[in-house]
């Protein structure tokens, strides 16, 4: 007696999303709401093959996510409790099971599976931090020089960002940055830009004027804008760039003032880092803190955008010098180095 047997059929492929954070990818499969949102809010940082280090993020359209990463199995309760803690999400439960999360309850729980995934992709990467920030590239003749604009919850930090875009800088993200820290480098982070109502760089009116964007309604019940970085400043290229200075919006006033500090030990809570596995690590603490040693800090009072941007602009070119000029700075003698860092007209070429 003869048998023939069935070929086995092919594993179901689905359709899936890449998207690159920092130094990993992320990719989304599943379920077509959650992708669409990320497309929405990531489409700038859209990859088209994963990176080495990609965690794969399955959810289906029930509200189970499933995930496969490289290195340590990461503990995803914590992960969703730091998530949950910054959102507003009471009716929203969950379990975790391994590498597994299931939502369950009456509320919208894409919100708080699209913040799960992320921060999932930011756990993998210990060497790479991610702060609730804005950062841009200031160019200076041809050298471009790396700031972070970081403060409390509508200080204004992506007013002023894409400010300094609009002055023809490069905005590598006004809601999140990225550092990595072994070679001290902004990544590109770009978020579409959420636009508040408000006071606005007139400049950006008038790009916003031939641009359509989408209006969204907040849970706190501010409306904003969002739009893709892209979209705003096409001809802009992000690349990574070194970090040569923090700026920590303080608070606002009739004129712009910058003020130079240098961070003592309680200043690292200024800059608190996204994830859960930040709270218990004291090694990266130390690193942060290493890291606000080595890069010059500003206390910042914010007036109008133009002004502020200029002021901000007009410090970081006259105060922070090159990268060439650093490193002479810090391979000449002492003396030299005295001589170089008091003369206000020194260059490149007469610095040691």
């Amino acid at each position: 007696m003869s048998t023939s047997s069935r070929p086995l059929p092919s594993p179901v492929v689905l359709p899936s999303d890449t998207f690159q954070l920092g130094d990993a990818s992320l990719t989304l499969s599943g379920d077509p709401p959650l992708r669409e949102r990320f497309r929405i809010i990531l489409g700038d940082c859209a990859a088209s093959t994963p990176s080495p280090v990609n965690v794969d993020c399955e959810v289906s359209s029930h509200g189970v996510m499933s995930f496969a990463y490289p290195g340590q199995r990461l503990d995803l309760a914590r992960v969703l409790e730091s998530v949950a803690e910054t959102r507003d999400d009471d009716n929203v439960v969950w379990r975790v099971d391994d590498d597994r999360v299931a939502f369950e309850g009456d509320g919208e729980w894409r919100g708080l599976a699209a913040n799960a995934a992320m921060n999932v992709a930011f756990a993998v990467q210990p060497d790479v931090f991610f702060f609730h920030a804005a950062s841009v590239a200031i160019h200076v003749a041809n050298n471009a020089r790396g700031v972070m604009l970081t403060g409390a919850k509508a200080s204004g930090k992506s007013t002023l960002s894409l400010a300094l875009a609009a002055r023809d800088h490069t905005l590598l993200g006004d809601e999140l940055a990225a550092l990595r820290v072994a070679s001290n480098e902004l990544l590109p982070m770009r978020r579409a830009a959420s636009i508040r109502e408000g006071i606005r760089a007139a400049s950006i009116d008038a790009r916003l004027g031939h641009i359509p964007a989408a209006e969204e309604k907040y849970p706190d019940g501010s409306r904003r804008l969002r739009i893709r970085i892209s979209d705003l400043f096409p001809s802009s290229d992000p690349k990574p760039v070194p970090l040569r200075a923090i700026v920590f919006l303080r608070s606002f006033a009739k004129e712009p003032r910058m003020e130079r500090f240098t961070p003592s030990f309680a200043d690292s809570s200024l800059l608190q880092p996204i994830g859960a596995m930040w709270k218990d690590d004291g090694a990266r603490r130390f690193r942060l803190i290493r890291l606000l040693s080595n890069v010059a800090c500003f206390h910042l009072d914010a007036a109008a955008p133009e002004a502020t941007a200029a002021l901000i602009e007009d410090i970081i070119e006259s105060v922070i010098p090159s990268e060439a000029r650093e490193l002479k700075l810090r391979n000449g003698s002492d003396e030299e180095v005295l001589r170089c860092a008091q003369d206000d007209d020194a260059t490149e070429d007469t610095c040691p």
